[in-house]
């Protein structure tokens, strides 16, 4: 999958601007965090993800978290990012961030969702799901990888009974 072409060619990591295709290669699963600093249940998540997210890719590396802002303004946003240790979205990329808020139907923040290599939605309650996994990064890259091959070997059984043309999946690729 070519992921600037649904992120834009750029994402912010703590030493600048880098390139989204190398940022993200070799990925098996990537979260998209939809936050922003106005939003006390934002800011109470936030610290317990960042946390989460430190271990996960010391023992996954193939895992990924971007931020997507609903920050109003700049400083808002720099001020909100500069404490967690992911990568963003960065702020002026509003076409991305709409786009991806409409793709995966954001009412409400904070939310995560999980896609995996293909772009395919693995949770769209990410935030349920980090929760539940107690900070325990095994059971969440269990629960996380798991998710998706469950839903493949659901879906290779169905394909027996029901027409290719009636399956869908949610991807990134519009």
């Amino acid at each position: 999958m070519k992921w600037s072409e649904q992120l834009g060619e750029k994402l912010l990591t703590k030493d600048g601007l880098q390139d989204t295709d190398y940022k993200l290669a070799g990925k098996k699963v990537v979260g998209f965090y939809f936050s922003a600093s106005w939003c006390p249940p934002c800011r109470q998540f936030t610290p317990f993800l960042s946390a989460v997210y430190d271990d996960m890719v010391e023992e996954h590396p193939e895992f990924e978290l971007i931020f997507v802002s609903s920050d109003r303004d700049p400083s808002q946003y720099e001020k909100y990012y500069e404490d967690m240790p992911f990568l963003a979205l960065p702020f002026d990329a509003r076409a991305s961030n709409d786009a991806l808020s409409t793709k995966f139907g954001v009412t409400g923040i904070p939310m995560l969702v999980f896609v995996n290599q293909e772009g395919n939605v693995v949770t769209m309650d990410g935030r349920t799901v980090v929760a539940e996994s107690r900070g325990d990064v095994e059971k969440l890259w269990e629960q996380l990888t798991k998710v998706w091959e469950d839903a493949v070997e659901c879906c290779t059984g169905l394909k027996e009974l029901v027409p290719e043309s009636s399956m869908t999946t949610c991807s990134l690729e519009a």
